[in-house]
């Protein structure tokens, strides 16, 4: 009774949505609207599989991490799903502005590409710098064809959690989003992900690196190669530093 009385009267709540990255799946994203929101998660998985959505941000309809911007969000508790559809719509115009579609522009990938390469980038290091790089060698790999064979991805597709290490096992996954069998990018973002991500992908380092493999110190920066031979002897130190470190999962 007492739901449907501050429904009718309009007595309702303010209720703010942290959406950050505690939220590893978009079916995450519905799960926590539906613990603090009126509404189900069916409610607003609905709502954000509308033809809307769809045509705008296209390839998996289903992966709403190419529209949602992280932020505070504050709306009513019985706020309706396309409330909150708005809302997220409303926080992606406003962070797209012109001069960032122009970077995007000239780096030749749509909004939907961007955030999909800047979701990898952001799972390879926390530091801005290396981002910067290692969007570079990305951008390369997808300029020459090659498959991007990004390890984030099959921790993605295989639905993995708190693992350290990447298993051949793992690079056989029949999904779209399997960069190592796949060329290009995956058809859409394989985390929810932060300007700043987004900012190391659109101010993208110049180099001609095509491989990169992070330091066996495992502080964030990675040896970056331009030959295969070369990164060979990088993924050589890195695997017997996590075997020294009794890393095998």
């Amino acid at each position: 009774m007492n739901i449907i009385k501050k429904i009718i009267t309009g007595k309702q709540d303010n209720i703010v949505l942290h959406i950050n990255t505690q939220l590893k799946y978009p079916e995450d994203f519905y799960n926590y609207l539906d613990v603090k929101l009126f509404y189900s998660s069916e409610d607003f998985n609905k709502a954000f599989k509308s033809t809307q959505l769809i045509d705008l941000f296209g390839k998996d309809s289903t992966n709403i991490f190419f529209c949602l911007i992280p932020n505070d969000y504050k709306v009513l508790w019985a706020a309706s799903p396309k409330v909150i559809v708005d809302s997220v719509l409303q926080w992606h115009d406003r962070y797209w502005t012109k001069n960032r579609i122009q970077l995007a522009e000239r780096i030749g990938l749509s909004i939907p590409e961007i955030i999909t390469l800047a979701s990898i980038v952001q799972s390879e290091s926390l530091i801005f710098s290396e981002r910067q790089k290692i969007a570079r060698v990305y951008l390369n790999r997808i300029k020459s064809n090659m498959p991007l064979q990004a390890d984030p991805t099959l921790i993605f597709a295989n639905r993995l959690k708190g693992v350290k290490r990447i298993l051949d096992i793992d690079k056989k996954i029949n999904s779209p989003y399997n960069t190592y069998i796949n060329t290009g990018l995956p058809p859409g973002p394989i985390s929810l992900t932060y300007t700043t991500s987004i900012e190391s992908v659109l101010n993208a380092d110049s180099n001609n690196y095509l491989f990169f493999c992070a330091k066996p110190e495992r502080n964030g920066y990675s040896n970056f190669s331009s030959t295969y031979n070369e990164h060979l002897k990088h993924a050589k130190n890195y695997q017997t530093a996590l075997n020294k470190q009794k890393i095998f999962r």
